[in-house]
C-alpha cells in the first residue's frame, strides 16, 4: 500500500534545483546547475512513488492532478444580484488623502480603456467627498465666526474702521497658522481645523484690545495734528504687555493636551498645536499689524458714544452698584450656580468621540456560527434586495466572511453590508438618517437567525481600533467556562436590553458550531504501534489538505495542495474508514484506532 508521507516525499524530492559550483574550461569559469523543478501537470502525474515487480506507482495512477483554487471562505456582492470583485486602495501615512483619491480617478479612467469587454472597474467608495464636506464645514464656521465678530465690533464700538481692522486681523491670522502648520507637518484635517473653528473668537480678542485703545486715544481729543504716529505708538505701549500675557494664559491652557498619549494623544495633539498656532498668530497681529493699519485707516476725531452702548451703560450701572453693595450675596449666589453646574455634569451624555455623519451607512450582520459560506451568501443577497426597496438607498456592496488577502480576518458567519446614499432631496418619505436606519431595522426584522449593528465605515474602523469591538459600547465577561459565560452574559442582556437609547443589543454567538472530532485512543493506537501524531496527520493532510511543495510556471507560483478525494472525507462515517499504514505496513481503518463524534463546541 501507499502512504501519503510517501506522496508527500516523493513530490518533494522530484522538485529542486541544486548548485555544484563551477568547473574551470579554457579560460572561463562554468556554473554547474541540477535543474529538477516541476515545470507542468505532467510532470507531477510522472512522478513515481514506489516500484512494484518492476512496475513504477506514478503520482498520476493513484491520484488527479489539475489546477484548482483556494478553498474559498468570502464572497463579495453588489445590489443583492451578482457576485463581484472588490479591491481596497491602501493611502501611505501622512499623504494627502484628497490628492491621492485624485490621483487614484485619473488612473482609474486610464485603466477602464484597458479593460475587455463585459468587465467594468467601478468606484463604489472613497473618502473625498467626506473629507470636502467636513473640512468645508470647518471652513463654513470659519466665515460665520469672522462675519459674526465683524458684526459684534461695528454694533460694540460705532466704528466700522475698527471692526475692518480686526475683520482683517482674522484670516491673517488663519493664515499664520496654517503656515507654521505647513512648517510642522500637520496636515488639515477635522482635529486640526477643528482648533481654528475653536480659537476663532480668542484670535481677534488681543486686536480687539489693540484698537480700542487706539481708538480711544484718537477719538479722546489727545491726537494733535501731526502726532498720529505717536499716540498710536502710546496706546499700542500701553495695552502690549497685557495683550501678551493674557494671550500667553491662554496657550498654556492648552499645553496639558501636548502631554496625551496613546489614540487620545493622536486626535487632540493637532488641535492643540492649530489653536496655539493660531494665538501666537493673534499676538503678532495684536502687536504689529493692528497699530499699522490703525494708522492708515482710522482717523483722530472726536467720536461720541453710540445709542446702544449708552443703553447698555445705563443698564448696567444700577446692577453693578446693587452688587456691590451685597458682596456676600453676590458671591453665594456665584457658589450656587458653580456647585449647581457641576452637579448637572452627571445628567450630561459623555462619548469617547462624537458620531461624525459620514453619508453612508454600513450594516455589521452576525449570523448563527454554524452557517455555510453559501448560505450566508444566500441571506446576505436577499437582504441587500429588501435594502434596495427603500428610496434613500442608491445601492449595496457586501462582504461575506473574509478576502483572499486576510485584511478582515472573519468568519463566514460575519458580514457588511455598505449602503450608498442619495442626495437628501431624494429621501421621500423619510425625514432624517435616524427615521431611515429604522425603516432598514423594519424591513430586515424578519430574518431569523441574524444579529445587526448599525454603524459608518470610518465609524466602524475606529470602534474596533480603540476598543476591539465593533460598536460603542460592549460588555466584557471573563471566565473560564463557556457555558457558564453564555448564560451570563444571556442575563446581562435580558437585564439591559429595555434601556432606553439601546438599539442593537445583542449577544455575540461563541458557541453552537457544529464540529467533528477525531479523538486518538492512545491505548489502541500504541498497539499498532502508532502515535498520536500519525493519527492526527491523517486528518491534518487527508480531510483539511496541505499545500506540500511549489510549483513555479513563468512569473507565477501555485502551491500543490495534497488532499483525499471528496468521496473519501465528506462525512464521518468516510473519515472513518481512512487507512491508516501501522509499522509493518498494513493499513487500519482510522476508526479502530479514534473515536470520530460529532459535537457542538465553541
Amino acid at each position: 500500500g501507499l502512504t501519503l508521507d510517501a506522496v508527500v516525499d516523493a513530490v518533494r524530492d522530484n522538485n529542486r534545483n541544486v548548485g555544484g559550483q563551477f568547473l574551470v574550461l579554457g579560460a572561463e569559469e562554468h556554473l554547474v546547475r541540477g535543474l529538477g523543478l516541476i515545470e507542468g501537470l505532467d510532470d507531477i502525474r510522472d512522478i513515481p512513488i514506489k516500484v512494484v515487480r518492476g512496475v513504477p506507482v506514478r503520482i498520476g495512477d493513484v491520484a488527479r492532478v489539475e489546477f484548482g483554487r483556494e478553498i474559498r471562505r468570502g464572497v463579495v456582492t453588489h445590489n443583492g444580484e451578482t457576485e463581484v470583485v472588490s479591491g481596497i486602495v491602501m493611502q501611505l501615512y501622512g499623504a494627502n488623502t484628497s490628492e491621492v483619491i485624485a490621483r487614484l480617478h485619473e488612473q482609474v479612467e486610464r485603466v477602464r480603456a484597458l479593460l475587455p469587454e463585459g468587465v467594468a472597474l467601478v468606484p463604489y467608495y472613497d473618502q473625498s467627498e467626506l473629507v470636502a464636506q467636513a473640512t468645508g464645514t470647518v471652513k463654513k464656521a470659519l466665515m460665520q465666526g469672522g462675519v459674526l465678530v465683524i458684526l459684534v465690533l461695528a454694533l460694540f464700538l460705532g466704528n466700522w474702521r475698527s471692526a475692518l481692522i480686526v475683520g482683517l486681523s482674522l484670516p491673517v491670522c488663519v493664515f499664520i497658522a496654517l503656515l507654521l502648520m505647513g512648517a510642522n507637518g500637520v496636515s488639515a484635517n477635522l482635529m486640526s481645523l477643528g482648533g481654528i473653528a475653536i480659537a476663532i473668537g480668542m484670535l481677534g480678542d488681543g486686536a480687539i484690545v489693540m484698537v480700542e485703545n487706539i481708538f480711544r486715544h484718537l477719538s479722546g481729543g489727545q491726537a494733535e495734528p501731526g502726532a498720529k504716529r505717536e499716540v498710536i505708538a502710546a496706546a499700542a505701549r500701553e495695552v502690549s504687555r497685557p495683550i501678551a500675557f493674557s494671550i500667553g494664559i491662554i496657550v498654556m491652557v492648552f499645553l496639558p493636551l501636548f502631554s496625551m498619549e496613546g489614540v487620545e494623544g493622536k486626535m487632540f495633539t493637532p488641535l492643540a498645536l492649530t489653536l496655539v498656532f493660531g494665538l501666537l498668530g493673534s499676538l503678532a497681529v495684536a502687536l504689529f499689524m493692528a497699530p499699522a493699519l490703525s494708522f492708515f485707516l482710522m482717523r483722530p476725531a472726536a467720536s461720541a458714544e453710540n445709542a446702544f452702548i449708552r443703553r447698555l451703560r445705563a443698564g448696567y450701572r444700577p446692577l453693578l452698584r446693587a452688587a456691590c453693595r451685597r458682596p456676600r450675596i453676590v458671591l453665594g449666589a456665584s457658589v450656587v450656580v458653580l456647585v449647581a453646574s457641576l452637579l448637572s455634569l452627571r445628567f450630561i451624555g459623555r462619548e469617547f468621540m462624537p458620531v461624525l455623519e459620514e453619508g453612508s451607512i454600513l450594516i455589521g450582520v452576525t449570523m448563527a456560527p454554524s452557517i455555510s459560506l453559501e448560505h450566508a451568501t444566500e441571506t446576505v443577497m436577499s437582504m441587500e434586495r429588501s435594502i434596495l426597496q427603500i428610496p434613500a438607498v442608491e445601492e449595496t456592496v457586501s462582504r461575506i466572511g473574509r478576502p483572499e488577502a486576510g485584511s478582515h480576518p472573519h468568519p463566514v458567519n460575519y458580514a457588511e453590508i455598505q449602503l450608498a446614499l442619495k442626495p437628501r432631496g431624494e429621501w421621500s418619505g423619510l425625514k432624517d438618517k435616524a427615521e431611515l436606519i429604522g425603516r432598514i431595522r423594519h424591513e430586515l426584522e424578519d430574518i431569523p437567525g441574524v444579529q445587526l449593528n448599525f454603524s459608518q465605515p470610518i465609524q466602524n474602523a475606529f470602534d474596533e481600533l480603540i476598543s476591539g469591538i465593533k460598536s460603542q459600547l460592549a460588555i466584557k465577561v471573563y471566565g473560564d467556562d463557556l457555558h457558564e459565560l453564555e448564560s451570563t452574559a444571556t442575563a446581562i442582556y435580558e437585564a439591559i436590553e429595555d434601556v432606553p437609547g439601546l438599539v442593537d443589543a445583542s449577544v455575540e454567538q461563541s458557541i453552537g458550531q457544529p464540529q467533528i472530532q477525531v479523538v486518538v485512543d492512545r491505548a489502541q493506537s500504541a498497539r499498532y504501534g502508532l502515535n498520536v501524531a500519525d493519527v492526527l496527520e491523517m486528518v491534518e493532510l487527508a480531510v483539511g489538505g496541505e499545500v506540500i511543495d511549489q510549483v513555479y510556471l513563468n512569473t507565477r507560483r501555485f502551491g500543490i495542495h495534497l488532499r483525499y478525494d471528496e468521496p473519501f472525507r465528506m462525512d464521518p462515517e468516510a473519515i472513518r474508514g481512512l487507512l491508516i499504514a501501522t509499522v509493518d505496513q498494513a493499513g487500519i481503518p482510522l476508526g479502530q484506532v479514534a473515536e470520530v463524534r460529532q459535537v457542538t463546541g465553541p
